[in-house]
């Protein structure tokens, strides 16, 4: 939701601002500094006058009195990051002191005004000799940093966070250190830093949507879109910070324009091949849902000459969405894109496939209800013999205790192999919140997680290609 906002000059019955300073001219920091203090770094409020900023210690109170029709309308600037928990007619501003010698003002989501230290032998100062300056320029609030933090909070607001409280967040990393990190990593930080305890388990008393509103300063158009997403029965099966995370990761990568013009003109039922692919593999797109009922598309690419040169016990299936089939088809397995605290690996990640077609196709409908591509590998056991792998698919005993330290965030045996093989826990999710949960095993579902590079990059040029439903 957007709002176009006003700033208004108050044309009379009006308290003289707390400072006022033109643009681009100068004034004492220590005044500055002095005036900030008497008022506490609080909430203020600021109005344009052409070239002079004037701000005022403004209550909520005395808002409704102070605007009347005695205003003039001064310049109209168009926001998309302001909450309609925020006035029209009046913007917040945050004081928020950098270092000893600089504070931000910061008016939410829309721009900075800094003041900053400037050298003391700098031609134009006139004040005593040890007396810092402040200047603010229009230049300055233009700087990367602050554009910067108009970007990420641009991309809090369309991910459905409340600004309020992201952007008091946000406003308290230095400017400096904002560039060194993208979108995704702030709002990720945000959530880690304001989590709840309660958001790594699902309360069997509260619906999936208010349990995420509970759990997270979130809309509620974007709670029920990240429980429309994906169908209820998969949903529970990770907890709510899990599925918080991977909406941020969701939005905040897309695929290329290039990869989607090829899917758009890709021929139906025909393999095609993506030029921009680490290896050329084939690619089969069908117009559908996948369907465990029909999967004569694993035919195609199994009739390939790469393809005839395996066999059925040797082929595992990753199912993604668009981005991430993407990802893997040009740059290979990414752990970067991997979860923490799945079935193997507490300390590690892993990149999971399924050992059987339909398998893969029944996680594809749960998990992701629109366009979503499987990715079929040839994985002979041999080359997980050259490996350190850990089969875990006989001993129950040491299933459940890889299992539950790798649920719990806690380091166990398979973190130092470079691949692990074993059933599905289907009850894994629910372990934060009952430490004392007996792990199930899933009959007939079993997974191969692969965890180092050096298996990895070896996996990568065994595709044998790539189905993609396009529905």
């Amino acid at each position: 939701m957007s709002y176009k906002i006003t700033f208004k000059i108050f044309v009379k019955e009006v308290e003289e601002p707390i400072f006022t300073v033109k643009k681009n001219s100068t004034i004492s920091l220590d005044s500055l500094m002095e005036t900030i203090k008497k008022h506490k770094p609080e909430v203020f409020t600021i109005f344009k006058d052409d070239d002079i900023l004037k701000l005022w210690k403004v209550s909520d109170e005395e808002i409704p009195h102070l605007f009347n029709n005695t205003t003039t309308k001064m310049e109209e600037i168009t926001a998309q990051n302001i909450e309609s928990n925020v006035s029209q007619q009046h913007v917040n501003v945050y004081v928020q002191p950098v270092s000893e010698n600089k504070f931000e003002f910061c008016i939410p989501c829309m721009k900075y005004i800094s003041a900053t230290t400037k050298s003391q032998h700098n031609k134009s100062v006139t004040h005593k000799e040890n007396e810092s300056i402040a200047n603010i320029t229009e230049e300055e609030s233009q700087q990367s940093g602050k554009e910067l933090v108009i970007t990420i909070v641009n991309q809090a607001e369309r991910l459905g966070f409340h600004l309020n409280k992201f952007s008091s967040w946000l406003i308290s990393i230095s400017t400096e250190l904002l560039p060194t990190q993208s979108s995704e990593y702030w709002i990720n930080s945000y959530v880690t830093d304001y989590v709840l305890e309660n958001a790594n388990f699902w309360d069997e008393n509260s619906l999936p949507r208010d349990w995420l509103l509970k759990c997270f300063d979130i809309t509620e158009e974007t709670a029920d879109i990240i429980i429309n997403q994906v169908s209820e029965e998969y949903l529970k099966k990770q907890s709510p910070l899990y599925w918080i995370q991977n909406w941020i990761k969701q939005q905040t990568n897309q695929p290329s324009p290039e990869f989607l013009t090829f899917i758009e003109n890709a021929k139906e039922n025909a393999l095609c091949y993506y030029q921009g692919a680490l290896y050329s593999r084939p690619i089969y797109v069908v117009d559908k849902r996948p369907d465990i009922k029909e999967t004569n598309e694993i035919n195609h690419l199994l009739a390939t000459e790469f393809g005839q040169q395996t066999n059925e016990s040797s082929l595992f299936y990753h199912t993604t969405n668009i981005y991430g089939a993407e990802r893997i088809i040009t740059q290979g397995i990414d752990f970067g894109e991997c979860n923490r605290r799945q079935d193997f690996g507490g300390t590690t990640v892993s990149y999971y496939l399924n050992d059987n077609f339909k398998r893969a196709i029944e996680f594809g409908r749960h998990r992701y209800i629109k366009s979503c591509a499987i990715i079929v590998y040839y994985i002979p056991v041999t080359l997980l013999e050259q490996h350190d792998h850990l089969d875990l698919g006989e001993d129950n005993n040491k299933w459940k205790k890889v299992v539950h330290r790798s649920r719990s965030g806690l380091s166990n045996e398979v973190d130092d192999y470079d691949s692990a093989y074993g059933p599905q826990a289907t009850n894994g999710a629910k372990l934060l919140n009952d430490p004392n949960l007996t792990l199930k095993a899933s009959v007939g579902k079993n997974q191969l997680a692969i965890k180092t590079r050096k298996l990895s990059k070896k996996v990568d040029s065994n595709i044998v290609g790539v189905i993609i439903y396009r529905n």
